[in-house]
């Protein structure tokens, strides 16, 4: 819509561009009136011009009132003069009609089109009291689409209707503390689809949702795929005690001690890497490397999660990967049924069953009808609920390991019913969390098969891509780099480039940490993610009542962006050092925050910082230009804000410094 309405305004004032005298020296009036549009030359003179309005022209722009009125209006572009009120622009028939632009006796002016004298069409409206329209006007009224701004710096940008906002639209309030999605109706918010919905860029609000108030904002987004009360709720669509119960058996996973013993199988995952990233050296060509992260973090998590031996490094048609990048591949059905799940909140039920007959339908072609595996994919989550099945079945026969994977602890705390009955033990709570002890610690094999796809999923896919942005950031900025490969020298001996980094040391390694953190506040991976949802009313200081229901989402680029928080320095700009500084605790949200955070973040952090060790030690990334650069300028944005690709170039480090 705002692309049509510069194309309406600029054609005419680039064709005929001696409208405002735009690329040309100022001429004198003409001293006779004519129809030609040079006679427009003159017509406008520029005082205090404001790069707050189009073309740098503003309210203090006025009309040469020294030029003999026209008596005849017809023609294509002529000029009036009436008490109080100037007109510039195109007649037809003695009125005002195409593209024009006025002034009125009580200061407001209008640039844009007209229809019958009537100002009607599409264009910039500044009215007396300095507020700005640039959008959809008929018979002077905001109707359509368009964007408002208000001189206290509100904005807004969406649907009108009388003057009012009425529709689809964004809300920026003052300083951008709020942003709001959403419904109007009458100018009044009426919430996102059937759902009210609170964007929030402010930390301290982020800090009572996320933290001090977690008792009210503890659960997510009902998914519209599966219920909360579905018997293969995971971790992450679980509710409540519901949540409470499974986050209390899985955070043990993630303990220092855990992390520590399985630096070696992160380890061992990172060698069949660096023997890829070998022959990429020696091939002297650019390549993909987030190809090769996916597969790496995908073998990781299998091993380290589940006990599973993967070659999925070696085998790029490993079933595994393969089904598992299906998983994050754009599908039709789910895009449908997500949009339907918010337009109509109450029919929530229907589409979900919807969705999952597609699914009954297909498996039973596939299982009764053979032929149809020739055409007809099986599930990709189906498919690894299966295997986790059977690891599950394995596992239990084995009986007791020595092994301290996810699928261990998972084990040792399953139960054999269907459903647990949750309550608490008020006297206990986790070390990690804070979170007050459920009064059942068990798990299902439902939930367990269920948290084995939720971790694989996370694992592979958000890791990954993160990889992918510290690469970019490295080929992109080659003195950041070197300093830190200098500070990873500093902590390792150059000449035994096969050494293992242990946990102790890569937890010292404060650059590092620094580096990482930097580029996850400049590239954060799943913003969609970190939400929560009221329970009950809730007041917020400074901005008022939050009803029971509400979605609560962070604006998180304004967020890892605003100056206030992350300043002095330039925000749009790479610095790591800017993390030695003290800042908000809420100022920084890849993870999350609260009790509800990433469970699985120390083992991402964990992971990327052992490979980066080993990939730094021994080699360069190089910037391959327009090739390393336009896939990071053209994200794809699903269940994370990912890039196509990541496309570098590998260089020896003792060949770089020769």
């Amino acid at each position: 819509m705002y692309s049509s309405v510069f194309f309406l305004i600029l054609i005419p004032l680039v064709t005929q561009a001696s409208w405002f005298g735009f690329g040309h020296k100022k001429t004198e009036p003409p001293k006779t009136t004519t129809t030609t549009p040079s006679v427009l030359a003159a017509l406008v003179t520029t005082t205090s011009p404001s790069t707050n309005a189009p073309f740098g022209w503003n309210s203090k722009t006025t009309i040469q009132s020294s030029l003999t009125p026209v008596t005849e209006r017809c023609g294509t572009v002529m000029y009036e003069h009436n008490p109080n009120n100037y007109y510039c622009g195109a007649f037809s028939n003695k009125r005002r009609n195409g593209l024009g632009i006025r002034t009125f006796g009580d200061g407001a002016t209008y640039l844009g089109e007209y229809h019958l004298d009537g100002v009607t069409g599409v264009g910039y409206w500044l009215e007396k009291n300095s507020n700005r329209y640039l959008g959809d006007i008929v018979s002077k009224q905001k109707v359509g689409n368009g964007y408002y701004m208000w001189t206290n710096g509100d904005s807004y940008m969406g649907s009108w209707y009388a003057n009012k906002m009425h529709g689809e639209g964004v809300l920026w309030s003052k300083n951008a503390k709020e942003v709001y999605i959403g419904s109007f109706v009458n100018g009044i918010k009426s919430g996102h689809g059937h759902t009210p919905v609170l964007v929030v860029s402010d930390p301290d609000i982020l800090q009572e949702v996320f933290i001090k108030s977690f008792s009210k904002f503890h659960s997510r987004r009902e998914s519209p795929f599966a219920s909360h009360q579905a018997k293969d709720t995971n971790l992450f669509n679980a509710v409540g005690l519901r949540w409470k119960r499974q986050r209390f058996v899985l955070n043990p996973t993630f303990s220092s001690l855990k992390l520590k013993q399985m630096s070696p199988l992160i380890h061992r995952s990172i060698e069949t890497l660096m023997e890829k990233m070998a022959d990429q050296c020696a091939r002297g060509e650019s390549f993909d490397i987030y190809a090769y992260f996916k597969r790496f973090t995908m073998d990781t998590i299998w091993s380290c999660g589940f006990g599973l031996d993967t070659d999925m490094q070696n085998n790029v048609n490993d079933p595994y990967l393969a089904n598992s990048e299906k998983m994050f591949s754009p599908n039709k059905m789910v895009g449908i049924i997500f949009i339907l799940t918010i337009l109509i909140k109450e029919l929530t039920k229907v589409w979900r069953s919807i969705f999952q007959a597609f699914g009954i339908i297909r498996y039973w072609l596939r299982h009764y009808i053979p032929v149809t595996k020739r055409f007809i994919d099986e599930s990709p989550s189906t498919w690894i609920k299966k295997q986790a099945n059977e690891m599950i079945e394995k596992r239990k026969d084995i009986g007791h390991t020595r092994r301290t994977d996810l699928l261990q602890l998972m084990l040792e705390s399953m139960s054999e019913q269907d459903f647990i009955k949750d309550g608490l033990a008020s006297s206990e709570k986790s070390d990690d969390t804070g979170v007050e002890a459920p009064l059942v610690r068990k798990i299902t094999k439902h939930e367990t098969s269920a948290n084995i796809l939720l971790f694989m999923l996370a694992g592979y896919e958000t890791t990954s891509t993160a990889l992918s942005y510290v690469t970019y950031v490295l080929a992109t900025h080659p003195e950041e780099q070197r300093k830190l490969q200098e500070h990873i020298d500093a902590h390792f001996n150059p000449e035994t480039e096969h050494a293992m980094p242990t946990y102790e040391t890569v937890s010292e390694m404060d650059y590092l940490d620094m580096f990482i953190r930097e580029t996850l506040r400049m590239y954060p991976i799943a913003p969609s993610a970190i939400s929560r949802q009221s329970t009950d009313d809730f007041h917020i200081k400074d901005f008022g009542a939050v009803p029971a229901g509400t979605l609560i989402v962070v604006d998180i680029y304004n967020l890892h962006y605003n100056p206030d928080l992350w300043g002095p320095l330039n925000t749009h700009e790479f610095h790591p050092e800017r993390f030695a500084t003290k800042r908000h605790p809420m100022g920084w949200l890849p993870f999350g925050a609260g009790p509800r955070n990433c469970v699985g973040m120390r083992f991402a952090l964990l992971e990327m910082k052992m490979l980066l060790v080993r990939l730094l030690k021994t080699y360069t990334l190089i910037d391959c230009g327009e090739k390393t650069r336009k896939p990071f300028q053209e994200l794809t944005e699903m269940a994370v804000i990912a890039p196509k690709e990541a496309i570098v170039q590998l260089q020896c480090r003792d060949q770089h410094l020769d």
